[in-house]
């Protein structure tokens, strides 16, 4: 959702200095520093956290809900389909809110998003097998390997032989973060209103980010990643929905047992686990 800031209830003569700071969004507001705010339109810091605390409500307006729901929602999970690495998260990924998978190029970060894309449906959205959006910015989507690891599940679970996990993926290809943004505001939302999806992939969360100007400045780059996480954040409290990120950092992984080690998580103990990649999937060793 983007809203301009002439929804703002402020003195037009106001209006007119953010947008001539180049100001025009709600989010922009939210997004900039009160002190860079400030220094840009000069206006007072009084009136700029007024405007801030206005921006907040109008895009975020809170809900009431009861205390059983709010219970659901922190506690349910979704399955990531290896045992251990379940173990490690106690149950899987929670099922709103947004989780962060990192690690070196090869230790398996796709072959998780792939398998959790799959054993999430399992977990009914409104009384029906739910869907997953994945978002694919590093390559071309494996489907053949999506495939692969479905007819597993279905090896393992016969009464899934009747049930087409990959017709409940859907694929969108994004090669930049402007092309991200404009996904998240437009075309995702319209998706989850539908109420049929619970999970969001984004492999990877790095590669639109990868190749820009090497000229543009750290502000420039925060302002960007905080605004996708500001968007990820809304859509997956709005519409209760995971979403789960991948990053990558810049090492090489060798073949074999490979580890997960929960390094932040406010409901979860410092943990970790050991899974392996298969034919089959992301599996526990032995």
């Amino acid at each position: 959702m983007s809203l301009p800031v002439d929804g703002l209830a402020i003195h037009p003569e106001i209006i007119k200095k953010l947008k001539n700071a180049k100001i025009s969004k709600l989010e922009d507001v939210l997004v900039k520093g009160s002190a860079d705010l400030q220094k840009a339109t000069q206006i007072s810091a009084a009136k700029i956290e007024n405007i801030k605390e206005q921006a907040c409500n109008l895009l975020y307006p809170i809900k009431v809900i009861s205390a059983w729901d709010c219970l659901k929602s922190a506690y349910q999970k979704l399955p990531t389909g290896c045992d251990s690495i379940d173990r490690a998260l106690n149950g899987g990924i929670l099922c709103q809110g947004i989780t962060e998978i990192s690690g070196e190029s090869a230790c398996g970060k796709t072959q998780i998003c792939m398998q959790l894309a799959l054993h999430s449906q399992l977990v009914k959205r409104n009384g029906r097998l739910s869907n997953c959006l994945y978002i694919c910015t590093e390559d071309v989507f494996p489907s053949q390997r999506l495939l692969q690891l479905e007819q597993s599940i279905k090896h393992h679970n016969p009464l899934l032989t009747n049930h087409r996990f990959s017709d409940h993926v859907f694929v969108e290809h994004i090669s930049n973060k402007d092309q991200l943004l404009a996904a998240l505001e437009n075309k995702v939302p319209k998706l989850l209103a539908r109420g049929l999806t619970n999970l969001i992939i984004i492999d990877s969360i790095t590669a639109v980010f990868r190749g820009q100007d090497e000229q543009q400045t750290i502000s420039a780059r925060s302002k960007d990643i905080s605004a996708i996480g500001v968007q990820l954040h809304r859509l997956a409290t709005e519409y209760h929905v995971a979403v789960f990120c991948v990053n990558q950092v810049r090492r090489s992984h060798q073949d074999g047992i490979r580890q997960l080690v929960v390094a932040f998580a406010p409901h979860l103990h410092n943990n970790y686990c050991e899974y392996l990649i298969t034919e089959h999937g992301v599996v526990s060793p032995g």
